[in-house]
């Protein structure tokens, strides 16, 4: 995948997620009048402010999802099958069962060992089933094997967020195998991968570094990418550079709407 294509995707992703001037304005509307609503001793035009970045943030969770879909489909010979996609799966109930112990008392250790348990449970499935809506982030078939990935911005979750999704990412890859008939562990791989190279939980609590868990360029490497994190870094930064202007026009239309100098 040329830099030139990556800078075009980047920038008509981001521009897309942030939204038209109409979308942006509408939504400063909305947050004004939220917020006019809430007693809160800091003052308004500084919530609204966050408010608006922070759901720029959580629209940044699934952006990462299509961007990483996008790469994979131009920069290899993998097969994309499913980009943030809600899905009822069946998961047996036993599986379930053992899916939160491992979640909810891990080993001391994260070895092919102690894994050999969870992975013989998720790939001998057995009824009674429960079927249940799962988030698949990213679904990839290759020649010989699926991927399945969960993919988040950062690892610095709190705690009970931490787990979650670990379990999340579990029982949908165990709901994954049961749709898809796959018979064994090395025909599909189950990654969670951090975007950011930052590390808080290290080791993981519930699987094993460098193989289900991957940070930055290990996906890329993994999956054989013809491109790598570090062009993909980049090109965030000086769009982050480019966006300065932008954001400081969003920022004076939040304090002049919440002072009324401008009409909406």
């Amino acid at each position: 995948m040329g830099e030139k294509k990556i800078k075009e995707a980047l920038e008509s992703s981001i521009l897309e997620l942030i939204g038209s001037g109409h979308v942006i304005r509408n939504k400063i509307v909305q947050l004004v009048e939220i917020h006019k609503k809430k007693i809160h001793f800091a003052p308004l035009k500084y919530r609204v402010l966050g408010g608006f970045l922070q759901s720029l943030n959580i629209k940044f969770g699934n952006f990462l999802e299509v961007l990483m879909g996008n790469i994979i489909k131009a920069s290899s010979g993998l097969n994309v099958i499913s980009v943030s996609e809600k899905k009822n799966l069946i998961i047996g109930e036993n599986c379930e069962r053992i899916i939160d112990a491992h979640i909810n008392h891990p080993p001391k250790t994260i070895t092919e060992e102690t894994l050999k348990n969870l992975y013989e449970v998720i790939f001998t499935q057995k009824p009674p089933f429960l079927k249940e809506k799962f988030d698949i982030d990213l679904l990839v078939e290759g020649q010989k094997k699926f991927y399945y990935i969960e993919i988040k911005y950062n690892d610095d979750h709190d705690t009970g967020k931490y787990k979650d999704i670990n379990r999340k990412a579990i029982k949908t890859y165990a709901g994954l195998r049961n749709e898809y008939k796959i018979s064994s562990k090395e025909k599909f791989e189950l990654l969670i991968y951090y975007f950011n190279t930052k590390k808080r939980y290290y080791p993981s609590y519930y699987l094993r570094d460098g193989i289900e868990v991957l940070r930055g360029n290990e996906l890329f490497q993994k999956l054989n990418l013809s491109t790598n994190y570090h062009v993909i870094e980049e090109e965030l930064k000086r769009i982050n550079v480019n966006l300065e202007e932008r954001f400081d026009r969003y920022t004076k239309m939040i304090f002049d709407m919440v002072n009324k100098k401008s009409q909406y």
